[in-house]
């Protein structure tokens, strides 16, 4: 890995992201998943991010 691209803010950003459990969705109007087999599995199989798509759903419900 290059020094340059090492050091740099881009490589730094992810460690310092939040946890789900962290961020109240409700701040959101959307959430993006990227596609592809990863998050497809990651998805199905993981009850955080489930029950945030449930409760963004909920949130968007009641604005209707």
């Amino acid at each position: 890995m290059q020094a340059s691209f090492r050091d740099g803010k881009a490589h730094r950003r992810p460690s310092r992201s939040r946890k789900l459990s962290e961020v109240n969705m409700l701040d959101y109007d959307a959430v993006f998943l990227c596609g592809g087999l990863g998050p497809m599995v990651d998805i199905t199989g993981n009850p955080e991010v489930q029950a945030v798509g449930e409760s963004l759903a909920d949130a968007l419900r009641a604005r209707v």
